[in-house]
């Protein structure tokens, strides 16, 4: 993947550490798990840089990662009723096993601008293609 982070970079004209970087959340689980689930979300709420998976290695943060989580506890038990999704020792372990790309690499505001969601994935669009085929 180290690879695609350079196309990035180079897209964006920013160094590596400015983007916001994505994909599988925990490589040996991810590849162990039976179904293979991706999110595709449109960007960061960040004022800087970071690893995502690294930021998300041991548990969710924040509303939208614990959103995720509860929808991948979903996906991978058969869609069962919320308060069995809503259990913690369910979903933790199921956000482990999932990979999770933006669109838009670099740091955005509480509220996505559709526009630049749309301007930036048009920009990257091949190298998401690559990124999400390699996941």
């Amino acid at each position: 993947m180290e690879d695609l982070w350079c196309e990035f970079s180079a897209r964006y004209h920013l160094p590596i550490e400015a983007l916001v970087r994505d994909g599988i959340l925990n490589e040996e689980i991810y590849r162990k798990v039976r179904l293979k689930i991706l999110f595709v979300l449109k960007e960061a709420n960040s004022d800087t840089g970071y690893d995502l998976c690294e930021f998300l290695k041991d548990r969710p943060h924040f509303q939208t990662w614990f959103a995720v989580a509860r929808w991948a506890a979903g996906l991978t038990n058969g869609f069962p009723d919320f308060d069995v999704v809503n259990e913690k020792e369910l979903w933790r372990k199921a956000f482990k096993g999932v990979a999770a790309i933006n669109l838009k690499k670099t740091p955005g505001g509480r509220v996505a601008v559709q526009s630049e969601i749309e301007r930036n994935a048009d920009l990257t669009k091949d190298i998401l293609r690559r990124q999400i085929k390699e996941i």
